[in-house]
């Protein structure tokens, strides 16, 4: 009897070949793996070789979702950024996918006074330094976190006499004029 031959079986686009053909036998074909929602295509298949999977990567405790899954990549995971309290405050808090944004506390100048302290979630408010007048004097001292206190100087009346002048620190002190009787004279 004859031999009978047949059309080689040929592997569709959702196949790939496991087994060549030859003159004694047929091609042998089987599905492409499919990569799920929760997987990324690692390998792509050929015509030869299946397609490779692997289970995206999950961002933990930590970390943020620096680029998301892709049927073609990996999500990618970061670290979130720890704001250095003594120096930085927490400008814009870390979300799944976005990192802590910190920036550096104001530092008050030397001519400005601490009004509100530095904290982990807002920035240090510096105040300029009150500046006392010619005509007034400094009742209490500026401090990192104090402003400086100004009063007008006194000023002695035409009855008065001038005992201690005017600084920058001290008050003026007048005493009134002796006043004198009708058998006295000044």
């Amino acid at each position: 009897q004859d031999r009978r031959c047949q059309e080689h079986t040929t592997c569709s686009v959702s196949e790939f070949e496991t087994q060549d053909a030859g003159a004694h036998r047929d091609r042998k074909c089987s599905a492409l793996q499919t990569c799920d929602a929760s997987s990324w295509e690692t390998v792509a298949p050929t015509a030869t070789s299946d397609r490779q999977c692997a289970k995206h990567a999950i961002c933990r405790g930590g970390e943020f979702e620096v680029q998301a899954a892709g049927t073609h990549h990996d999500r990618q995971c970061g670290s979130i950024k720890v704001c250095h309290k003594d120096i930085e405050y927490e400008v814009t808090a870390p979300s799944r996918n976005s990192n802590r944004v910190c920036a550096s506390h104001t530092t008050c100048q030397s001519t400005e006074w601490e009004s509100k302290a530095a904290g982990g979630y807002h920035d240090r408010q510096c105040k300029d330094l009150t500046v006392c007048s010619p005509t007034e004097w400094e009742t209490k001292a500026a401090t990192t976190t104090s402003n400086r206190s100004c009063v007008g100087h006194t000023r002695c009346s035409y009855t008065q006499w001038e005992t201690l002048p005017a600084t920058t620190t001290q008050d003026r002190k007048c005493r009134t004029h002796t006043v004198c009787s009708s058998t006295q004279w000044a």
